[in-house]
């Protein structure tokens, strides 16, 4: 497990919510990253929570292994 504090307030594309997520790539706050709604190399799947809409976190370059957020 392990501390993101960008993993918080992922915004959705469609609607603009802040969503939380639950786990994040280890390095994931200090590799650049966008939401897009197809996915990149180095990605996570996100659904929001208010609209259901599905996108992607994407990074520019490998962020390391996804893990659980404390």
């Amino acid at each position: 497990m392990h501390f993101s504090s960008q993993a918080k307030s992922i915004p959705c594309l469609k609607c603009g919510t802040n969503n939380s997520l639950s786990k994040w790539s280890k390095n994931g706050d200090y590799v650049g990253w966008y939401c897009e709604d197809e996915p990149g190399n180095f990605n996570l799947k996100v659904k929001c929570s208010k609209c259901g809409h599905k996108f992607y976190v994407n990074w520019d370059s490998n962020p390391g292994p996804v893990m659980d957020l404390f």
